[in-house]
């Protein structure tokens, strides 16, 4: 498993300083896991660490939807409402949550303080997804398709002002070790009275990003300001360019 692990960080190009938002499907390591999933998800991770340094960053998505509805995210309790991969990243005791009551992140850095960015929006200024194309973070996608997993792109989607979603508005409350705050975050959603607007496949998207295959899934790595550059000139033109 560990060299396996360590052929495919080498063939992705990860190196030391990356700041890396990854997007993972459990089956991408699961795959070639005899005994313990967990230890060799966890040995991935370790890896990845190990290559990005202590000057890199690792941003894993733990995401609460529920929050929408509930109007609570317990910054410690709430779990990843994205699957096992990042619950797993979550829990570690190298990395800390992000206290975004939607889209929190899980994240390991020593350097790379992402706690500032704004609560208040969702893809918007000052969003996490801002912050981390000022520093050209690069974006991994694991077992999945950019166009299922690539969240970063509804960033792009609100800098465009896409005309099939609109802001809206989501009070609630942020539970903390010591103390609950009250919250109102602006969420760029999706009109429903407008239809097709999952992203499709485009081979613009395929064509600037790295793709390797690791058994039975790829494995994709891009750079957010190449997809910045690529793509949004294109949503200013024709605003349903991902989407149609």
């Amino acid at each position: 498993m560990i060299n396996k692990i360590t052929l495919l960080l080498k063939k992705l190009k990860i190196k030391k300083n990356d700041i890396i938002m990854m997007h993972g499907d459990a089956s991408f390591i699961s795959q070639f896991s005899k005994i313990d999933f967990k230890k060799d998800l966890n040995l991935f991770f370790d890896k990845l660490i190990d290559k990005v340094g202590k000057n890199g960053a690792i941003l894993c998505p733990t995401f609460t939807y529920s929050f929408c509805k509930k109007k609570k995210f317990d910054l410690k309790k709430s779990k990843s409402e994205i699957g096992v991969f990042s619950e797993i990243f979550r829990n570690r005791k190298d990395t800390f949550r992000t206290e975004h009551p939607i889209f929190s992140f899980s994240i390991f850095s020593k350097k790379h303080n992402f706690k500032n960015s704004s609560l208040t929006t969702c893809f918007g200024k000052n969003s996490i997804f801002e912050k981390f194309l000022d520093k050209n973070g690069k974006i991994l996608i694991l077992g999945s398709t950019i166009e299922d997993s690539c969240t970063f792109l509804h960033h792009l989607e609100e800098v465009a002002n896409v005309n099939y979603r609109y802001n809206k508005n989501f009070k609630g409350k942020i539970i903390l070790k010591k103390k609950t705050i009250s919250i109102s975050t602006n969420y760029f959603v999706r009109k429903k009275q407008i239809k097709n607007t999952t992203f499709i496949k485009k081979n613009s998207l395929i064509k600037i990003a790295l793709k390797i295959l690791f058994g039975r899934f790829y494995a994709y790595k891009i750079s957010s300001k190449k997809l910045t550059k690529k793509i949004l000139p294109k949503l200013k033109y024709n605003n349903r360019y991902l989407v149609e």
